[in-house]
């Protein structure tokens, strides 16, 4: 349409940023604040009615107001048309919630979107996907082309399509053309026929219908057309019934009922400008396909100034004070900055040229509307079915007798003829008259009298997978219908436990101990990463020159840093890595020393090959500043305990964690430090704490020797935490009841894993030892635990893992 009316100009809206008021919307003082400036601007321009537009929430109370102030009578109040058809856009998604189009649009958009857009929250992607789905649909459901029409009709339509493109014929007169009412006429009866012959096809021969109405809604505004426009509305309305939406059900009545006396309110001249001159839309441009949603409008040039370079997400931040300061401010700088551009000729906007004109975006459009067609001959949805059968296309389920989304245009103009001809106070609408739609009809049993939610595809798949006859079913469906066990899983993840439960405990059992002055301190690297904070504005040589700063300040030269290793594709981390990358992670940066800091810390090291680059350049600059640097291939928590319990033993000087994992500080540690060593933990929080290994031990008694399996059973990296049993529980059964001879057989198994590898080999995953934290062993069938990449860490020959003594002073340690 931009093209074939390319040409013709029209005038364009003029955009003025008015004073903010800066209170709540909803205040009724607001609302009566904006209606009084709105009208008073309206006065000065010279013109004798006012439209004000508003979205539902506010129409509502803002209708109320107009009709109540007397000094408000040349206030005319619009119901925003950008919302409503986003309210047309859930009702859309709701009515067809089960039927499929969700698995379809599946093929095209990622899952998290999907439900944004049968919402009509994601406007844009919600458009694109039901206009493509309903081309798809009908080019799945018409066929071939020479299946209905001859090469002549044919022919001339191409014609008329070659002289819409070179102006050579006006859109109104091909609307009239023969062979183009051909056209419309044979797809009507197509789609008539689709929808008699059974009910699934009937329903999506609605929603093509639907969808039919959605492109005529945005043409009325588009174009301006006014007589359209308030013939979609009242169109719409039906949908708004059968899909619960009340709130915009009233709302567009009162909006047609008010509306329909404008012409009676509104002088001549002004009434043509504003309907048949299409005053009514906005038009930021003077093409003919320019038109747009008031209350559209609103929101996009406000978002536009406050997300542009400069505005208020891309500088300090929204404040109190900021966002003052930029609500009084932008009225008055706006229109300097109007000014300026007009002076100079030099103006900032988006190209003349239409998105979807754009070659690529129609090669995109063209590749998943085949996409789509493809999904749809695979599920067809029109041919197949019993005339009484409402069938899914995804799970081929078969909706009972309750559902009757297929009927929803029918059931909505029964709501709506229901209430007409009543005041609009004395309307009641009821939520009975929404539909029950595939994924709802019988979606709810009754247990013990109370209503419970069941998956009925998980339902399905049990009883036809499972049940090997009719006998079994009660077995088989007595245990809890999930995809995992709840007790175990939340949100189709491991329940992460609370780890620092069980340090707390062990805690409790003595007191604080004084940091040994010549002690030698291991760090956990994971723990060194997090406690230094990056200094702000800085480079990554700065960043790496402050984690050398603080290794050197608090522990010395000759402390050893031990890291955790990303070459795995499997390790005990894999879950809690993946867990923190959800909560927010930055893109791949491949950076350098002079490089500047462009993301946040966290973000910055949530990616693990962010990560990964990372501790391979820090690593090397804190050898270069004498500080020793081990790194694991995976999880580094036992590598840091060897070589901890090494240094202790052969240095013979006490040795000193420095980390704040609960596996690492206060399990590990307890259960392997052998009585003749000295071991301390420095945890770092809010406080500096340091606590004796030997003190915990001896308070603890025979419980050090099976510390790992409550730890382990109750929850951790790698055994997911269960509901409402906490850490704290398991230790005190174990602590308290002191029946250790049945825990043997927990830590005589572990004593008893071998592996199979070849000599020489143990470097990956796939070693059954490596993969549960262990070394190699004597019981290993080939590399018997010598000749193998996994073996116990040794000091002795390797310069560079050898550990310097390094006295420490205790009041040098810093918070």
């Amino acid at each position: 349409m931009k093209l074939a009316m390319a040409g013709n100009q029209y005038q364009r809206s003029r955009i003025e940023t008015l004073p903010f008021i800066n209170l709540e919307p909803s205040n009724p003082s607001t609302i009566y604040t904006a209606l009084c400036f709105a009208q008073s601007q309206c006065e000065k321009h010279g013109l004798r009615v006012c439209p004000v537009t508003f979205y539902q929430p506010l129409y509502i109370k803002a209708a109320e107001k107009v009709a109540s102030a007397q000094e408000l009578d040349k206030v005319i109040v619009r119901l925003g048309g950008f919302h409503l058809l986003m309210s047309y856009l859930g009702s859309i998604g709701y009515i067809m919630t089960g039927s499929g189009l969700e698995e379809l649009c599946e093929t095209v958009y990622t899952k998290g979107t999907i439900m944004h857009m049968l919402t009509g929250h994601a406007f844009s992607r919600a458009l694109r996907a039901h206009i493509l789905t309903s081309a798809a649909l009908i080019g799945v459901l018409i066929g071939a082309p020479d299946a209905f029409m001859d090469s002549t009709d044919r022919d001339r339509i191409e014609e008329f399509y070659k002289a819409l493109l070179t102006h050579d014929v006006y859109p109104t007169e091909v609307a009239e053309k023969e062979c183009i009412k051909k056209l419309t006429e044979i797809i009507s009866q197509v789609l008539d026929q689709a929808a008699s012959e059974n009910r699934t096809g009937k329903l999506w021969v609605q929603y093509i219908r639907q969808v039919n109405l959605l492109q005529h809604f945005l043409r009325a505004e588009r174009t301006g057309d006014w007589k359209l426009h308030l013939s979609c509305v009242r169109a719409i309305i039906p949908h708004f019934h059968a899909a619960g939406h009340l709130h915009y059900t009233k709302a567009a009545r009162l909006y047609l009922q008010q509306i329909e006396g404008l012409e009676r309110s509104m002088p001549t001249e002004e009434y043509q400008l504003f309907t048949d001159t299409g005053y009514f839309t906005i038009r930021r441009s003077d093409s003919f396909w320019s038109g747009n949603f008031s209350d559209q409008t609103i929101e996009q040039f406000p978002m536009w100034t406050l997300k542009t370079s400069g505005g208020m997400t891309h500088g300090r931040g929204i404040t109190d004070s900021t966002l003052t300061k930029w609500v009084h401010a932008l009225p008055r700088c706006a229109p300097v900055c109007d000014a300026l551009e007009q002076f100079t000729g030099v103006h900032t906007g988006t190209s003349e040229q239409h998105k979807y004109l754009r070659e690529s975006t129609q090669i995109r459009d063209n590749k998943d509307r085949h996409t789509f067609v493809g999904w749809l001959e695979a599920h067809p949805p029109f041919a197949g079915y019993g005339e009484n059968r409402l069938v899914s296309l995804s799970t081929r389920l078969v909706a009972d007798s309750s559902v009757n989304c297929d009927s929803a245009m029918e059931l909505g103009r029964k709501a709506a003829s229901g209430i007409d001809g009543k005041k609009f106070t004395d309307i009641s609408l009821r939520r009975g008259d929404k539909v029950n739609t595939i994924s709802s009809g019988g979606k709810t049993v009754k247990v013990r009298g109370e209503n419970v939610e069941i998956n009925s595809y998980l339902l399905f798949n049990r009883i036809t997978c499972v049940l090997n006859n009719s006998s079994g079913m009660e077995e088989s469906l007595a245990c809890e219908l999930a995809p995992q066990p709840p007790s175990l899983f939340k949100d189709g993840a491991m329940r992460k436990p609370t780890k620092k439960a069980i340090g707390d405990l062990l805690m409790s059992f003595t007191q604080q101990s004084k940091l040994p002055e010549n002690g030698l301190s291991v760090i956990d690297g994971g723990h060194l990463l997090h406690a230094v904070i990056w200094p702000q504005p800085s480079t990554y040589a700065g960043v790496c020159q402050a984690y050398i700063s603080y290794v050197l300040k608090n522990y010395g030269d000759g402390s050893t840093v031990v890291f955790d290793g990303y070459d795995s594709v499997m390790s005990t981390k894999t879950a809690e890595q993946t867990r923190r990358a959800q909560k927010g992670t930055s893109r791949d940066i491949i950076f350098e020393e002079n490089m500047p800091t462009t993301t946040s810390q966290e973000s910055f090291l949530a990616n693990s090959n962010n990560k990964k680059r990372f501790i391979q350049h820090l690593r090397e600059k804190l050898l270069m500043a004498g500080i020793h640097v081990k790194q694991a291939e995976a999880d580094a928590d036992g590598l840091i305990v060897s070589t901890a319990l090494a240094l202790a033993e052969t240095e013979e000087t006490p040795a000193v964690v420095v980390g704040n994992d609960t596996d690492l500080r206060h399990v590990t540690l307890v259960a392997r430090a052998s009585d003749s060593t000295d071991m301390f933990m420095l945890c770092r929080s809010k406080a500096v704490t340091v606590f004796c290994i030997r003190d915990i031990q001896d308070a603890i008694g025979d419980t050090k020797y099976h510390l790992i399996f409550p730890h382990a059973m109750s929850g951790c990296d790698t055994v997911s935490a269960i509901f409402r049993q906490g850490k704290t529980k398991a230790f005190n059964m174990v602590h308290k009841k002191q029946e250790y001879d049945s825990l043997d057989t927990f830590t005589n198994l572990l004593n008893m894993v071998s592996c199979g590898c070849k000599p020489d080999g143990c470097s990956n995953m796939t070693c059954s030892c490596k993969k549960l934290g262990l070394v190699c062993t004597s019981m290993c069938n080939k590399c018997s635990g010598q000749s193998c990449h996994n073996t116990a860490p040794e000091l002795e020959g390797d310069d560079e893992e050898i550990i310097a003594p390094t006295v420490v002073n205790p009041n040098d340690v810093q918070d």
